[in-house]
């Protein structure tokens, strides 16, 4: 899978086979209901985009207008991504490169450490030379230059910046399989009452 952890393969695997099979009954919902291919094509070709846009991923849900949450709640990829993120990312360590750290001028509250009482992971960097190639002007401490970071250092920071919820993972679940089952009955539905041809 991928590097994925690999405790959460039957997760991963339930929660594919679901995404397809609800994908699967959007496809023939939409042939049910709409009256031609080329009338199909350009109503999916709108529609597959919007819900990438309100999936959460192109834009996270705190950068999401007030007024739009619910596009946001009402889009099955929403579901299916935050289930997939949450067991992919949550309860995993990253590391930074040297390259990838963030850099910031020691600010007077640190009082000479870059510790800011344990509250936050910054640790002191020595070296002038690294402070300056970040563009930091240096901090004239003895033995602190500047203070690093590392961006992110494990996946709930990420789970937290797109504004999912850990702990809904099972509620993903049950709602790409409900999406399934509300496009499976519309498509019953469409199929039944919905005739294209005239005779």
């Amino acid at each position: 899978m991928v590097g994925y952890p690999a405790q959460q393969y039957g997760y991963f695997l339930l929660m594919n086979i679901l995404f397809s099979l609800f994908t699967t009954s959007l496809g023939q919902l939409l042939a049910a209901l709409l009256s031609s291919q080329v009338v199909g094509v350009m109503i999916t070709g709108m529609l597959i985009p919007l819900m990438n846009v309100f999936s959460g991923f192109l834009q996270p849900y705190p950068d999401i207008p007030h007024w739009l949450w619910w596009a946001y709640y009402a889009d099955p990829y929403r579901w299916a991504l935050e289930g997939v993120v949450v067991a992919c990312v949550d309860n995993v360590a990253f590391h930074c490169d040297p390259g990838e750290y963030g850099y910031f001028p020691l600010p007077p509250s640190f009082h000479g450490s870059c510790s800011n009482n344990g509250t936050l992971d910054y640790f002191n960097e020595p070296s002038k030379a690294v402070c300056e190639a970040a563009g930091v002007t240096p901090s004239g401490v003895p033995g602190v230059e500047c203070c690093g970071y590392c961006p992110v250092t494990n996946g709930r920071q990420i789970i937290e910046q797109f504004g999912l919820h850990a702990n809904w993972k099972w509620i993903d679940i049950g709602a790409v399989a409900g999406f399934y089952a509300l496009f499976r009955i519309a498509n019953t539905l469409a199929l039944l009452y919905i005739r294209h041809l005239n005779r």
